[in-house]
């Protein structure tokens, strides 16, 4: 967790574009989770799980930013809610896949949250074009 508050802390610094702090974001995990998958010295495990700070922490720095250029004030809240709650499903669902999955694959599971991560930063990066070039601007009414 102090991996994260550091990152928190110097996120306003940051000049990249959101959607490719998600991308990096997305990356890190996939590298996290294959090296999770294998059999580390714990000491090594200890480290690899620093970059949690950078999987989880940069996904939230980026998200919240895109959503700050691309979500009108006055539905912000709704917004972030409706981000709260379909993360919520799509953990859910993914916890009782994993699961499943875990029973045939065993630690195997991992390289799939690796491809799952790799997925979700490839559709960003497609994405990154039309996500930094259409901000939502305050004053334009929503």
């Amino acid at each position: 967790m102090i991996a994260e508050i550091v990152l928190f802390a110097l996120s306003p610094r940051f000049s990249l574009q959101p959607s490719t702090l998600v991308v990096i974001a997305a990356l890190s995990a996939a590298a996290r989770w294959v090296m999770m998958a294998q059999d580390l010295p714990l000491a090594i495990l200890a480290i690899v799980q620093l970059a949690h700070a950078l999987s989880f922490g940069l996904t939230q720095v980026g998200v919240m930013g895109l959503m700050l250029h691309h979500v009108p004030g006055h539905v912000m809240a709704r917004g972030q809610g409706y981000l709260t709650a379909c993360g919520g499903i799509v953990a859910g669902l993914a916890s009782i896949a994993s699961g499943l999955i875990y029973e045939s694959w065993g630690a195997g599971i991992y390289y799939v949250m690796a491809v799952m991560a790799a997925f979700g930063g490839l559709i960003i990066w497609l994405a990154r074009e039309r996500l930094s070039h259409q901000p939502h601007k305050a004053a334009s009414g929503g």
